[in-house]
């Protein structure tokens, strides 16, 4: 069953307020019931400055959401990294503090949904959805289910929402219908993440074993349409590229492959580009088709540009992080990466922007302890984000501004050979 929560704005602190203290029994009732149980739950406050939530001040807390316990103050520090030259900051424009969220950096915890504007974020094994044309939080508990902590999670463009748990169950929820429309068991293996192939009902799904699964999903049943047996360890990331022709899958092996769709009864494989550790992190840049970023895991900390059609590395930039995920501006050359564990003794930034191709890190957002990214999602403009990170916070992000637009023309492959390929391919003069 799904429960909405109203969020009481007037009970929001300024930020040289101290929360009063709980001095009445009831209150001290209340607080011993709430420290017996196990909450599995998210902390919001309202911003009247951006319409969304911020961290400048405490924060309104509920635990579990019905019941007031306490207020939380944080504020984000914003050391710098002296390594790399950076001009501004990116603000945490919205904050949400859970309790119950699986910090393991190979699942997908986090989704946005395209159709309604809804975010949903796993905690354990319930699903919690804010955003859109709601106020409040609704709460989806699979818990009585027994179906294991969720594992991953995707919004297709259309009404479906997928759920995977470890315990390989597969689930189809209708945001319109508001309930379970259809579930299937994939014995032996749990999906770690999920790629919908357009505006269509098939999806890619990746394993824990190595599999990649093409998924036909409807309101019935869901139906394996082709799987995929290349990678030899868990599937970490998978990407589309606009076209929908070309699948990148990333993996524990610490390899990426390139596939041609075309065909989806017979997918081909193209090229395995090499890291020295897992690859989650995948992103097509949305102006230059042949153009893949990557990210590196903790042993590799390094984002790699490939020309999807030869295979070739065509830029490379190290940083002090394993690289959680990617995001291409869509009105400008340049791209973010939300960063996970750091080196020891490396700054505390959670969020780079880079341009491109000069790699100049321009913004950052830090933290004043050490947090690793664990899933993060974007916006159906591409302008915002948001993450879940490895103490349980879910942290929103507006990356760029839609009204600046910067796309000029740039050898975006380091190679004047490699240029002419793609112009060869009938790129939009009116982007290059």
């Amino acid at each position: 069953m799904q429960r909405s929560f109203a969020v009481d704005n007037s009970r929001f602190l300024a930020s040289n307020v101290q929360p009063a203290p709980f001095c009445t029994k009831e209150i001290n009732l209340l607080l011993a019931q709430i420290l017996d149980t196990r909450p599995t739950t998210l902390y919001v406050r309202n911003s009247a400055q951006f319409g969304l939530v911020d961290v400048s001040a405490p924060l309104l807390s509920s635990a579990p959401l019905h019941r007031l316990a306490a207020y939380l103050a944080e504020k984000n520090g914003c050391e710098k990294n002296e390594r790399v030259k950076k001009t501004g900051d990116v603000e945490t424009v919205q904050y949400f503090q859970g309790i119950g969220l699986v910090d393991d950096f190979y699942l997908s915890l986090v989704s946005w949904s395209s159709k309604y504007n809804r975010r949903a974020v796993a905690l354990g094994p319930n699903l919690y959805f804010w955003g859109g044309s709601s106020d409040g939080i609704d709460e989806l508990k699979l818990e009585k289910y027994q179906l294991g902590h969720i594992t991953c999670i995707s919004y297709s463009r259309r009404d479906i929402l997928l759920v995977c748990t470890a315990r390989s169950y597969v689930v189809v929820y209708s945001q319109l219908l508001q309930k379970i429309v259809a579930t299937t068991y994939l014995a032996g293996a749990y999906i770690c993440c999920a790629e919908w192939l357009g505006n269509t009902n098939n999806v890619f799904a990746g394993n824990d074993k190595g599999t990649v699964y093409c998924l036909q999903v409807s309101e019935r049943e869901i139906v394996v349409r082709r799987r995929i047996e290349f990678h030899q360890q868990q599937i970490c990331g998978l990407a589309l590229n606009q076209a929908m022709t070309t699948l990148a899958v990333g993996s524990n092996d610490n390899k990426c492959s390139l596939w041609d769709i075309s065909n989806l009864a017979l997918p081909v494989h193209q090229f395995t580009l090499n890291h020295s550790a897992a690859v989650k992190a995948l992103a097509f840049c949305p102006w230059s088709p042949g153009l893949l970023a990557s990210g590196g895991g903790r042993k590799d900390r390094t984002i790699r540009f490939w020309h999807t059609r030869t295979g070739t590395l065509v830029r490379q930039i190290p940083t002090d992080y394993q690289i959680t995920s990617l995001v291409w501006c869509r009105s400008r050359r340049e791209f973010a990466a939300i960063l996970g564990a750091g080196r020891t003794g490396s700054s505390t930034d959670i969020l780079r922007i880079y341009t491109y191709p000069g790699l100049n890190c321009k913004r950052q957002a830090s933290a004043k302890t050490n947090l690793r990214a664990v899933s993060s999602a974007v916006s159906p403009d591409g302008n915002s984000m948001c993450a879940a990170f490895s103490d349980s916070t879910i942290r929103g992000y507006n990356l760029w501004n839609p009204a600046q637009r910067e796309l000029r023309e740039a050898g975006d492959y380091g190679s004047s050979i490699l240029n002419a390929v793609e112009k060869s391919w009938g790129i939009a003069p009116g982007i290059r």
